[in-house]
């Protein structure tokens, strides 16, 4: 389907649906819902559909260049479509095929299990994996799939529900108090019933709460279509009075324009009607013997007077509500620090703010100067190709420049408030090699997507064992409750992972502590384990580079070394080798834990692929 009219319709009535559009907006939320996969013509791995796509669990190819929409047909290569027309998408690969074929899922075996509460045994009282969740399913969902809580709820999605969305657009075409008053408070109404359901599917878990972030013109009618009906004469009087609000409100460049904090400071009663709800949710969950934890953040800020103003309506409406357990440590006011310069001026703002939460997405943006929904489809890949850019910032966080934002960020507002708590709720919380830089930096949590929350937990605890944070002996591992490799007792699991060489930012050593000789059954079981190495990622698990034994097996094709990026990945003949050196390990214990070790890695990588 072309529009979200249509494919909500044809959801109504029992279709599967995919929507189709150039771009995906707000807007579009309802539409999204009644779908089973998304494809657009623009966006990357950001884009609206993509988040929006990954934190409900849908499949989403987005930034399909070679798609062409016009009017009510679509275009794909050699083949046209219209709204009706049967398609299949792979959201992994970016495929797109005309018909229908079978499709299939997976369960996850018992083993990923296993693995994901050895890495929460590693991360306790460390470092949260949260989840990035606006409604009580996307909550509940994060929390099965092991969230500690909630990184990021994003208020707005609350506003765009069917009887949510005239609302928000009578407070924001209203031009008398009376009429703006009363809009508030039917908001307010609607808003504290869906925080109450959040944070009752969080209950003891933390839950930040973003104030609402975008600019008001998304809750209105797009300003072309209206002008368009306008020239034809078809509009309502009714349209006619939204046009005139829309044009009033449009700006060039609205990301950056009127939205976030400023919104706050120029529509007065919006945020703290927010926090009013909010603090009416939790004082009925109070009342019911539940224990919400909440944490209220501002987005957009750049200046440490406007936190300071900002904090100052929040403490109004908790000093109007009164509640005693709401004026204690369970709300918390923090910042999300998206902008180049409150990055910059990061100690002042520390001032003011409970914690930090970096968006990496908008920090990544804003530093590269980059419409991410504009750059990701035809101008990162030429950069990549030419090598201007070793990767797509946008899924892999750039650690030179946006990296270096974060790291002033941290220590500046470390310095002004050393008990502040910093996480990151961008999606890059999600990748691997984003996370451990993240982690390095001293972060206490990150947040994600629901779905990418168990590689999250897997990729905080590698990180906080690589870089030092948490030394594996000191590490309480539960072996009862977990499963273990076929006909292997839990027990004697225990006893293997124990004799395992240890290589998490300590001195790699034996059960003694004495130095194990690195040879070329150790280099290939680092490389097994542990996927794509850098020299720093050699010498954090065997204590030096073994640069000898790695030129030596590059040469025999066992591993293949990705010069751009100066890491080593194991090829398919080194992977049989080392298989077959797991003999060479005279001790059973230790030959017994690494197998059980590779048994649950390549299970989880199975369940990955």
């Amino acid at each position: 389907m072309l529009t979200s009219d249509e494919a909500m319709a044809a959801g109504d009535a029992g279709d599967d649906v995919i929507l189709v559009r150039p771009e995906t907006t707000p807007d579009d939320v309802l539409g999204m819902q009644a779908s089973k996969g998304i494809l657009t013509t623009r966006g990357g791995q950001t884009s609206h559909a993509a988040v929006v796509a990954r934190g409900w669990g849908i499949p989403a190819v987005v930034g399909a260049a070679e798609a062409h929409i016009d009017g009510t047909e679509v275009t794909i290569g050699e083949h046209r479509l219209s709204a009706g027309d049967i398609i299949t998408i792979d959201g992994a690969t970016g495929a797109v095929y005309p018909g229908r074929l079978a499709t299939a899922g997976a369960e996850p075996p018992p083993e990923l299990h296993t693995l994901l509460a050895w890495a929460d045994s590693v991360a306790r009282g460390h470092v949260q994996v949260r989840a990035n969740a606006d409604t009580k399913g996307d909550a509940s969902h994060g929390r099965e799939l092991g969230a500690q809580g909630i990184g990021l709820c994003r208020t707005e999605h609350m506003f765009l529900a069917h009887d949510r969305l005239p609302i928000m657009r009578r407070f924001i075409l209203s031009d008398d108090p009376v009429t703006e008053a009363a809009a508030l408070a039917e908001l307010e109404e609607a808003q504290s019933h869906d925080f109450e359901t959040v944070l009752e599917a969080m209950d003891t878990l933390p839950v930040t709460i973003r104030l609402l972030d975008p600019p008001l013109h998304e809750f209105l009618p797009d300003l072309l279509d209206l002008t368009a009906r306008e020239a034809a004469g078809e509009l309502s009087d009714e349209e006619r009075t939204a046009l005139t609000a829309v044009r009033r409100l449009h700006e060039s460049n609205p990301m950056l324009g009127t939205r976030g904090v400023r919104l706050g400071a120029v529509r007065p009663g919006v945020y703290q009607m927010q926090v009013r709800a909010l603090c009416r949710a939790a004082a009925k969950l109070f009342a019911r013997g539940k224990q919400p934890h909440v944490e209220i953040m501002i987005p957009l800020v750049v200046d440490a007077e406007e936190l300071r103003i900002a904090r100052g309506w929040v403490r109004d409406v908790l000093d109007e509500i009164g509640h005693p357990e709401l004026k204690s440590t369970v709300v918390t006011f923090g910042v999300m620090i998206e902008t180049p310069r409150a990055a910059l001026v990061a100690g002042e703002v520390a001032r003011y703010a409970d914690f930090f939460s970096f968006g990496t997405n908008d920090l990544t943006q804003m530093t590269y100067a980059f419409s991410r929904d504009d750059v990701e489809a035809r101008l990162l890949p030429a950069y990549q190709q030419l090598g201007i850019l070793p990767a797509n910032p946008f899924a892999e966080l750039d650690q030179q420049g946006v990296g270096q934002l974060v790291q002033m960020a941290a220590e500046s507002a470390r310095v002004t408030n050393p008990d502040i708590k910093l996480g990151a709720c961008g999606e890059h919380a999600g990748d691997p090699e984003s996370a451990a830089f993240l982690v390095r930096l001293g972060v206490d949590s990150v947040s994600c997507s629901p779905f990418r929350v168990p590689m999250a937990r897997l990729g905080v605890a590698q990180a906080l064992l690589e870089c030092g944070r948490v030394h594996v002996n000191d590490v309480e591992f539960d072996f009862d409750d977990v499963a273990t490799g076929p006909g292997e007792p839990a027990a004697e699991a225990a006893e293997a992972a124990e004799a395992t060489p240890t290589a998490a930012g300590d001195e790699a050593g034996d059960a003694t502590g004495d130095a194990i000789a690195v040879d070329e059954a150790l280099v290939l079981h680092v490389l097994r384990v542990r996927g794509f190495v850098t020299p720093d990622g050699f010498t954090a698990s065997l204590g030096e580079h073994p640069s000898e034994i790695l030129a030596a097996l590059v040469e025999q094709g066992a591993v293949r070394h990705i010069e751009q990026r100066d890491m080593f990945g194991l090829l398919p003949p080194g992977k049989e080798r080392q298989e077959s050196l797991l003999d060479s390990y005279a001790d059973d214990a230790v030959r017994s834990g690494l197998a059980c070790l590779l048994y649950t890695t390549d299970a989880a990588d199975e369940h990955r692929d």
